[in-house]
């Protein structure tokens, strides 16, 4: 479902130059965290650990003759934590709002995706989805006709998959069972730079 949802807006973001005065937009952007949080918790406890990021981003998008984009980006995120260390990739959504017709363009924008991580610390040897919304600001400064620096600093936060435990206690007397449910977030602040080609 999710898989054909992207296409869907891949090819409405390939379609729409061609039928309409949008222009095509390709472009790439890389980022790290400046502050960032995973957090955890069950019934019992709850506990927050910092975590470090870092992203390769990839995107096509459209560009409208009020300079508003629209993008389709696919995310490749290393994910760090501690002595714990793996990848997330994503698809993401995202609308951006520019100003101006000078040199130097304010924007900020509003987007949200899926993600799946890649040996989940919750989930051993196995993937753990995640929905994500993100806000961004920043500037898109024109170094020719065609070609942009991206400037941007980003708030993004993900909701990962609630994961559930089924655990058994005995004792010489007696036993019990229970299933304990772990939810895990996390809360991404980031500062990225990249390049954008415009048609």
């Amino acid at each position: 479902m999710i898989k054909r949802v992207l296409l869907t807006a891949i090819f409405f973001v390939v379609a729409l130059p061609v039928t309409s005065h949008a222009d095509l937009i390709i472009g790439a952007n890389i980022s790290k965290s400046l502050s960032a949080d995973l957090d955890l918790e069950n019934d019992w406890d709850s506990i927050s650990l910092d975590l470090d990021t870092s992203t390769t981003s990839f995107y096509i998008g459209t560009k409208n003759n009020k300079n508003n984009r629209f993008l389709v980006t696919f995310d490749n995120m290393k994910v760090d934590v501690g002595n714990y260390s793996s990848k997330a990739t994503g698809f993401r959504l995202d609308w951006q709002f520019v100003y101006t017709e000078e040199k130097v363009k304010p924007y900020w924008g509003l987007g949200f995706g899926v993600y799946s991580l890649k040996e989940a610390p919750l989930v051993p040897d196995e993937k753990q989805s995640g929905v994500s919304f993100q806000a961004m600001g920043g500037a898109k400064i024109d170094l020719t006709e065609n070609l942009e620096l991206d400037l941007q600093l980003q708030f993004q936060g993900i909701v990962w998959q609630d994961v559930e435990e089924y655990i058994c206690n005995y004792t010489y007397y007696s036993s019990y069972c229970y299933t304990e449910t772990t939810s895990m977030s996390s809360s991404i602040i980031s500062a990225g730079v990249g390049l954008a080609y415009k048609f």
